[in-house]
């Protein structure tokens, strides 16, 4: 029954006057209203603590009962994903979505996770709560979407050809890794989402962004653990086979049900279409969540029995293992590529089978698998770069001027037309230009250029997308212009450099030409801006001061009233266009030297930094006798030196198409930001490519600094991700210690490195780092000026990064722990350090 109630106009006020019954009804429904609030709250607090310490990377603002009661009151538009409903709203005049819960989940978790991944283009975005309703709301920032699961699946869909091309589900695929990706490796413990289907991703209808959604389901791994046993929860056929069978949840269940969703994004099919169906399998069908797993056996010797899993499972796997891809690929994949793509759903069908493997151990990481959707997503688009730098000269193609590619997608300048598309003129009612195309001008210009296509290259090339929407006609002429699609071309470096100088041309010629295969081989060419020498004589005639680097000089000075560094090398050995190639493409990080340019006409190519007032981690800080900025570096502040640098390091080896090893990490290349105390690491000319796909490269000879180079690089050249972690490890040590890689060892003629005597005495025959590392005792080898500070107050803090330090110098390579990980520890160290001290 509606309460009911009277209204009286007193003034300028209007008084609602309700009866003594409906005063009790409305108290009782707002002690309800507060005792869900309390209950949900705790909760949600209570997992915000245990995640993040009850930060929030964004925000979230809390929603009355009545908020979101008029929010949805006139809503008609919701979206179904599997246990929840998305209903449309309006708070304060912004369009939101509404999340409720069909069934009984643990959302005080979803919200928890969610809060701290809004931040993310590929997460919905989290505004706020309700918690005063028996199962809490969640209110998410709008998107005009459509659930994958529907987009995939739904018969009748007419934007399924539109919106899911090869290229769109490969970036839906790297979007919803990405996410996962995210999960694994940037809280504190790694997180497994352990429900990861179609049905919960959503695709923004505007900008193609997959965004994932619900993470009620995830669980964390212990500290340090790298598997969890709990009762085994999910969605059957996407649930992994040891989750099934035991409740193991590792990184690993997660890569299994990520492989099932690529299976389905390539076939079109949802799982229950692709297996035949038994009387224990249904689509609605769940684990229930409070069964027992039947299985109590300690997680690390649970052995799951193949033989026993559910028919479903032998089916998927055998279709999986013994499909052709072509007979599987969704047909609207084919009408679109043809087999042009063949090769390339091979490679991802190969990369199905490694996710979907039965035994967890042979399931790849996925960052290792987001790595390789990247590159093919790369690749697919190479076929168009290479089309539009041979055709942007012809005057029936729209001319390219160039293109931005910090945007998610390729952004294309154009040069200007005032046009219309054929379409518009065609089909457009009332459009008074029809009758100004006549018979003569109708597509003979076209047929041109697909003759050029065809005719003009090595091999014919096929538009396959010849359609009015890609003709346009410019008004005044009426010249027919083919539009192709996912066009681009760009610019040289130094395109339009006057060059005065025979010598100056030479050296252009020979950087520019090694710069931009750099810069091809990691990126397909990142604009940087161009330098002459005349410009770079004059920045730097007048300037005193400068940074010795060791090997680099930073000379400060300025540039069209901007200050800036200009770095000078004094060796020709180094592979200063690799630096540029690398830098470039890190130079968004706040951990690395700002690449404003560089002048490729001096002998050795000149780069431009932004400039910052710094001083260098060797020389000035630790290891200068009676620095007095030494003091500076208090242990808070080397914890974050550390964890910079780790960062940096973390996304040479995870972000680019191949890792990229460093092979030459030392404190001479980091410089400490003045200001915000942020550490910059620079000069990347030693690093070096993994090749695709693997592990490990053979170098030719040993490349680095004596002290820093690991064990197996120096002794049989092999070059891995942990050669890093090794020389990483070093710089840990001299950040704990506060002495050089030569205070602690002495050279010896034949280059062997032995402990100095007066440092270590007791330790007989020690030849590296290594043995002195595991011998000493941490109070008797940290930096004095840690102890002043702190006392022995934060001894525990300093074993801790002692032992970090130990496992990163271990002899074996296979001992070590890879970078993602070291810098996950070290951010668990600073933020520790910091709640004790405040």
């Amino acid at each position: 029954m509606l309460p009911t109630f009277t209204m009286k106009v007193v003034g300028n006020s209007i008084c609602v006057e309700f009866n003594a019954q409906i005063k009790i009804a409305a108290s009782d429904w707002r002690k309800k209203e507060k005792d869900c609030y309390l209950k949900n709250g705790s909760c949600v607090l209570q997992e915000l603590l245990a995640l993040c310490d009850g930060n929030c990377r964004v925000p979230i603002r809390y929603f009355s009962a009545i908020e979101i009661n008029n929010a949805i009151k006139n809503s008609q538009t919701k979206m179904e994903l599997a246990d929840v409903s998305m209903v449309t709203g309006l708070l304060g005049n912004r369009p939101v979505l509404v999340r409720f819960n069909k069934w009984t989940y643990n959302i005080h978790r979803d919200i928890a996770i969610t809060a701290q991944m809004s931040h993310l283009k590929n997460v919905l975005r989290l505004i706020g709560c309700c918690l005063e309703f028996e199962e809490p709301v969640i209110v998410y920032e709008y998107v005009k979407g459509i659930s994958l699961s529907d987009l995939l699946f739904k018969k009748g869909n007419l934007n399924r050809k539109s919106s899911l091309s090869w290229g769109s589900r490969l970036r839906v695929a790297r979007d919803v890794a990405s996410a996962v990706v995210f999960l694994h490796t940037e809280f504190t413990t790694p997180i497994i989402h352990r429900n990861i289907k179609s049905s919960k991703v959503i695709i923004d209808e505007i900008c193609g962004v997959a965004k994932i959604v619900d993470f009620s389901l995830s669980i964390s791994l212990p500290p340090g653990e790298l598997e969890v046993q709990d009762q085994a929860c999910g969605t059957m056929g996407y649930v992994a086979p040891e989750n099934l069978a035991s409740g193991i949840s590792t990184q690993k269940t997660d890569v299994y049900s990520f492989g099932i969703l690529l299976l389905l994004i390539l076939t079109g099919k949802d799982v229950y279409d692709i297996i035949d169906r038994v009387d224990s399998i249904k689509p609605e069908e769940k684990i229930h969540f409070g069964e027992d797993s039947g299985n109590s056996t300690n997680s690390k010797e649970t052995i799951v029995d193949f033989k026993n899993l559910p028919t479903s499972y032998v089916l998927l796997d055998h279709y999986i293992k013994e499909a052709n891809v072509m007979d599987i690929t969704d047909p609207i994949i084919l009408e679109e590529h043809g087999i042009d793509i063949q090769q390339q759903l091979e490679d991802y069908l190969d990369l199905v089978k490694k996710c979907t493997a039965l035994k967890g151990d042979n399931r790849p990481y996925m960052i290792h698998v987001a790595r390789e959707l990247c590159r093919m997503e790369k690749s697919f688009r190479a076929l168009a770069l290479a089309i539009s730098a041979q055709m942007s000269h012809l005057k029936n193609v729209l001319r390219l001027v160039g293109c931005c590619l910090e945007f998610e997608e390729v952004v294309m300048v154009y040069e200007y037309v005032e046009a219309i598309s054929l379409f518009d003129l065609l089909f457009k009612k009332d459009n008074l230009n029809r009758k100004s195309l006549c018979w003569g001008n109708r597509l003979r210009e076209v047929a041109s250029e697909i003759v050029f296509l065809h005719t003009e290259f090595t091999k014919p090339i096929i538009h396959r997308s010849i359609k009015p929407h890609n003709v346009m006609i410019e008004r005044h002429c009426h010249n027919i212009e083919l539009l192709t699609l996912h066009i681009i071309t760009s610019r040289g470096i130094g395109e339009k450099t006057i060059v005065r100088r025979k010598k100056e041309h030479d050296c252009c010629l020979k950087n520019g030409s090694c710069v931009l295969q750099e810069l091809l081989a990691l990126c397909d060419g990142i604009p940087i801006r161009y330098f002459t020498a005349i410009e770079i004589d004059k920045a730097v005639k007048h300037s005193t001061t400068k940074m010795e680097l060791r090997g680099v000089v930073l000379v400060t000075s300025s540039l069209d009233n901007r200050p800036i560094l200009v770095r000078f090398n004094r060796y020709k050995f180094f592979n200063i266009h690799r630096d540029i190639a690398v830098t470039a493409q890190m130079s968004h990080l706040k951990n690395v030297l700002r690449l404003i340019g560089c002048c490729l006409e001096f002998e050795e190519a000149v780069m431009v930094y932004e400039y910052v007032e710094a001083i260098s981690l060797s020389d000035d800080l630790l290891f200068k006798k009676f620095s007095l900025n030494r003091k500076s570096l208090c242990w808070g502040n080397r914890l974050r030196v550390a964890r910079d640098v780790a960062s940096a390091i973390v996304f040479l080896h995870t972000e680019f198409t191949t890792p990229i090893i460093h092979r030459d990490i030392k404190p001479s290349k980091v410089i400490i930001d003045d200001k915000s105390g942020v550490a910059k690491i620079l000069n990347f000319s030693l690093s070096i490519s993994l090749p695709p796909g693997e592990l490990e490269v053979i170098d030719n000879g040993v490349c680095g600094t004596d002290g820093y180079i690991a064990p197996e690089y120096e002794q049989q050249l092999i070059i891995t991700q942990k050669t890093d972690v090794y020389s990483f490890g070093i710089l840990l040590f001299q950040l704990l210690t506060g002495k050089d890689v030569y205070d602690i060892m002495i050279r010896v003629r034949d280059i062997e490195l032995v402990p100095t005597l007066n440092y270590i005495d007791r330790v007989k025959n020690a030849t590296n780092v290594d043995r002195y590392v595991r011998e000493d005792n941490v109070l008797d080898i940290v930096d004095l000026t840690i102890l002043e500070e702190h006392g022995i107050e934060i001894e525990q803090p300093l074993k801790d990064y002692l032992d970090l330090a130990k496992k990163c110098t271990a002899d074996k390579g296979d001992d070590r722990p890879y970078m993602i990980h070291v810098a996950r520890e070290l951010c668990r160290m600073e933020k520790s350090f910091r709640s004790c001290s405040k």
